[in-house]
């Protein structure tokens, strides 16, 4: 192998191993925030008093005074609120598991 294929190997290695060291890095901070954030979270629920759901439910939105409060609170713990609440990812649509197999459309 002559130096300049040798160097340009040793050079892509070392890239390499810095960017998955670093993306290590990077998913550890971003799961101890997401911790903190949920942790937070939870603690201005109680503080405000949001109604823990059943098991097997969902839980229901904040009226307007509990939504203030729990942005206040948050704020106050050093996160950003919330821009909603609830499931699914903003379409108004759930997206939660799929129907039980006995639940069928009527496609046969």
């Amino acid at each position: 192998m002559n130096n300049e294929v040798r160097k340009a190997l040793v050079m892509g290695l070392s890239v390499a191993a810095v960017m998955a060291a670093g993306s290590k890095v990077f998913a550890q901070q971003d799961s101890s925030q997401h911790e903190a954030k949920r942790a937070a979270f939870a603690e201005c629920a109680n503080e405000v008093g949001l109604p823990k759901p059943e098991a097997g439910q969902r839980p229901q939105a904040p009226d307007e005074e509990q939504r203030t409060k729990m942005d206040a609170c948050l704020k106050a713990k050093g996160f950003e609120p919330p821009t909603r609440f609830g499931g699914g990812n903003g379409d108004g649509r759930h997206h939660g598991p799929p129907p039980e197999e006995s639940q069928n459309s009527g496609i046969q």
